[in-house]
């Protein structure tokens, strides 16, 4: 655009200059030339000062009136030029010279019409009133009107033809781009050799997308800094991201200098590949004076977050000494992708208020959203005083990750009664649909869908195939295969499914099934070997992500062992020596299967697995896929939650109890988890339980896999299939609202494989005095250890207002009986004394059937539900 506006002008000054009426005087010229002096040195009030001194004493040539044009049409002096205009002579006014002067001033300003209006008074047209136009036209973004005028150009020259494209590359438009192709092809020999047009032509291709072509003219330009930050621009938006990176190798070779805008286009390649050592040695060869620009600094951020390198990402944040908008959002989502939602919600906080926008709120919102913190969401969403389609998108996906579909159906007609309906907020909902199996949740999102969106609409394919995978998951491979089928009639595409790793600084990209890559027999050895460890640490393999009905010779196993991911995997543990650290990326979102497995295998080969899906970073290690800080820092919320199968027993105040109330449960697997009050109880209740079932597995011969997560991000934590899911000694009442109650309900229902259970133990609250302070329980009895005798009661104070809450302390009263010296110790928390029925009705709430109280088979009332079988 720049190189063909400055041909355009110089264009414009030789032929004015060979055309000018015939010279007055001597002091004339003077004049004229001393008013292009100060134009040229852009002293341009100092230009208009002289044409108002003379221009009552003098002539006023062509040359002089061009000249106050041009120094209004800088300063943007729109009056004063309509003065000037306002006074010509009909002589002046037909004077072709002026009139492209006056169009180029009224475009400046804005005044298409009185451009227009210039331009259709002129009966002698040049190529200039074209160019002037066109390039008006352009500058008001009215690049259409630029076409429609080009079109009626009989003989284009090279500066009309550079409009045309630098039109096309503005407009983007299918219909506009085949014009400027058509015209390309048309041209003359001549034509294709100009070095200005091949410039505008390139632009064209780069932004209207079409890499053949742009590739085609790249190598035929003259190539400078510029050239080689688009090409690199059409590669990223292609997501040819090594592209770029090797055309920035190509730059070193023909000795060009890189400057910022390269890099940034190289920061933005190496976090769209996602790759940690293609991301250091960039940044290694970023000079260090620029290091300091902020833009850089904040796309170092964004960055190291895509590729999971988060303390990285947290260096760069905390040495920017004048952090802005971008800075923060850019942190605040590189927490939020590596599922640090605490941490993304402190800095919220920190940040200062005037800084916070619209883009600002669904970074936290998402970041909120990966963690499980909808309350957290709830309360940010409730305080933002304007809210677009985004915010809402945001919150609607928090809400629908925790199956929370009321709640986000109601956002949805909230926003829709300002605004026209939004397909992202439907997507987000028709995905937790999906990550429910909840077919009927599905076919009403996706009926709504077509009431309110054209069918023909690209955009709607993504919805399409989410939609038919929904049904795949709930059993319905017929329906899902026949709207498959009707789809690929359309001619509908689906994405497909990559996944890349790299090795020994090799860079291998692996699809579904592939069987291309030459050591192909060995990784499906070890996919072999993958399954059988996997099976024998009581993993399940999920037929629910699989979207599609077997055909011959086809297993659940093989069908799930063979996604791009696991190949990926399996290619790196046949290296040799076996790295101990494992980056993936994946362009879709990871199955849920694939999920579990991974988590396990972290553990039985003892390496860290980093995953980056559509949607985050997963970090799996030792059985785990959780932010480690997060687990520092998560702030209690239950003591215990257990998934286990029939055959385990239950401690519990040092008894086992037999739970024999759910039938036919027939896992080997068994996940123990605990949340308590601090992490040196924490560590010694693991202790205990590692004591315990250590002596009862050498017995059973069960694996277990002990870990910690919040219970409201139970699914998103363990994924799916279990035979059972215990929630014991009072945990629930931990969790303050029904609406916090439910969403671990409903996290737990997921936890199920159809048919499971859900065993849930409570305090009797329906029995418990309420009501009143200082009402003293006893707890347990005095203990001697040590030398030291321990006593404990409970002092419970309720809420004047609200019955349904207390405020907890626990006492604890040391006494050295030698010393006689005495210590005591209070701990506090807060429950909520919710009643039975409303427990269970919550449970109904969440989908359980057969919801039971059962009384006198353990010391706290029992209550229990099951997932239906289909």
């Amino acid at each position: 655009m720049f190189t063909t506006f400055s041909i355009i002008s110089h264009h414009t000054k030789s032929k004015y200059i060979n055309l000018l009426r015939t010279i007055i005087s001597s002091k004339q010229i003077n004049i004229d030339i001393e008013m292009k002096k100060l134009n040229d040195r852009k002293e341009f009030v100092k230009a208009l000062d002289l044409f108002d001194k003379h221009k009552q004493q003098t002539i006023l040539t062509d040359r002089i009136i061009v000249q106050a044009f041009k120094a209004c049409t800088q300063l943007g002096y729109l009056e004063r030029g309509q003065i000037i205009h306002k006074n010509l002579s009909d002589s002046s006014l037909n004077n072709s010279y002026i009139q492209t002067s006056l169009i180029n001033f009224y475009m400046q300003c804005g005044r298409v019409n009185d451009a227009q209006r210039v331009f259709d008074s002129s009966v002698k047209r040049t190529s200039i009133h074209y160019g002037s136009m066109m390039k008006g036209f352009i500058k008001n973004n009215m690049a259409d009107k630029a076409i429609e005028l080009f079109s009626k150009i009989t003989h284009p020259d090279e500066i009309q033809l550079c409009l045309l494209f630098n039109s096309c590359a503005q407009l983007r438009t299918k219909q506009a781009f085949d014009f400027g192709k058509k015209v390309w092809s048309e041209m003359s020999s001549i034509h294709h050799k100009n070095e200005y047009i091949l410039t505008s032509t390139f632009d064209m291709f780069v932004k209207c997308g079409d890499l053949e072509k742009a590739k085609n003219v790249f190598i035929k330009i003259k190539r400078v800094v510029m050239d080689y930050g688009q090409m690199m621009t059409c590669y990223n938006e292609h997501s040819m991201h090594m592209k770029t990176i090797d055309l920035y190798e190509k730059t070193k070779d023909e000795g060009i200098q890189a400057n910022a805008i390269i890099f940034l286009l190289l920061i933005d390649a190496c976090g769209q590949l996602g790759i940690e050592s293609r991301c250091r040695s960039i940044v290694n060869q970023i000079p260090s004076r620029m290091l300091n620009d902020l833009k850089l600094q904040n796309a170092l951020v964004h960055m190291w977050g895509k590729v999971g390198c988060v303390d990285e990402a947290k260096k760069v944040f905390e040495q920017i000494d004048q952090p802005d908008a971008v800075t923060y959002s850019s942190m605040i989502n590189a927490y939020g992708l590596n599922g640090m939602g605490h941490d993304a919600i402190e800095l919220y906080y920190r940040m200062p208020s005037k800084m916070i926008n619209e883009k600002t709120y669904p970074c936290i919102l998402n970041a909120c959203s990966h963690a499980g913190l909808v309350h957290e969401a709830r309360t940010i969403f409730s305080t933002i005083q304007m809210k677009n389609k985004w915010i809402y998108t945001s919150m609607i996906d928090c809400l629908s990750r925790s199956f929370l579909f009321d709640e986000a159906k109601q956002l949805i007609e909230e926003y829709e009664r300002q605004q026209s309906p939004c397909l992202p907020m439907y997507t987000s909902l028709l995905s937790g649909a999906r990550n429910r199996h909840d077919a009927y949740l599905a076919r009403q999102t996706v009926h709504r869908i077509r009431e309110l969106f054209q069918s023909a609409d690209e955009s709607l394919v993504p919805t399409s195939i989410l939609f038919t995978n929904t049904l795949a998951s709930a059993g319905e491979l017929e329906e899902a295969s026949q709207i498959r089928w009707n789809m690929s009639q359309l001619g509908a595409r689906k994405q497909i499914g990559l996944s890349w790793t790299e090795v020994n600084s090799e860079i291998v990209v692996f699809r579904v099934q592939d069987r291309s890559h030459p050591r192909t027999r060995e990784i499906y050895d070890e996919l072999d070997r993958l399954e059988k460890e996997l099976i024998e640490h009581g993993h399940k393999f999920d037929p629910s992500w699989i979207t599609r009905p077997l055909i011959a010779d086809e297993t659940v196993e093989s069908v799930l062992n063979s996604h791009s991911e696991r190949l990926a995997l399996a290619y790196n543990f046949i290296q040799r020596p076996i790295p101990s650290r494992i980056q993936i990326v994946k362009n879709l979102r990871i199955c849920g299967d694939c999920h579990g497995a991974i988590k396990l295998i972290s553990q039985i080969r003892g390496c860290t697995i980093i995953v980056r899906d559509a949607n985050r970073v997963h970090h799996f290690s030792d059985g785990k896929c959780i932010s480690i800080s997060e687990v520092l820092r998560t702030k209690p919320i239950y003591k215990e939650f257990i998934l286990m199968n029939q055959q385990s027993n239950l401690l519990s105040n040092g008894k086992q109890t037999k739970i024999s109330s759910i039938k036919s449960l027939h896992s080997e697997r068994l996940k123990l988890q605990f949340m308590c009050e601090d992490d040196k109880y924490e560590q010694d209740k693991f202790q205990q339980w590692n004591q315990f079932v250590t002596k009862d597995q050498q017995h059973d011969q069960t694996d277990i896999l002990f870990s910690v997560c919040d219970m409201r991000t139970a699914f998103t934590y363990h994924g799916g299939n279990f035979d059972i899911v215990i929630s014991c000694d009072n945990s629930i009442p931990h969790l303050l609202t029904d609406d916090d109650i439910l969403i671990t309900l409903k996290q737990m229902f997921s936890c199920l494989r159809p048919g499971g259970g859900c065993l849930i133990t409570i305090r009797d609250y329906d029995q418990e005095q309420r009501g009143g302070k200082n009402l003293v329980k006893p707890y347990g009895k005095a203990k001697i250890e040590n030398g030291k005798r321990y006593v404990a009661l409970q002092v419970w104070d309720f809420d004047e207002q609200d019955d349904q809450y207390y405020d907890f302390t626990l006492y604890v009263i040391e006494e050295d009986l030698n010393s006689k010296d005495i210590q005591t110790h209070a701990m506090h928390s807060r429950y909520y004394a919710i009643k039975s029925e409303k427990l269970m009705k919550l449970m109904n709430d969440a989908g359980f059937e057969n919801v039971v109280r059962l009384n006198e088979v353990f010391y706290q009332p029992v209550f229990i539900g099951t997932r239906p079988d289909t």
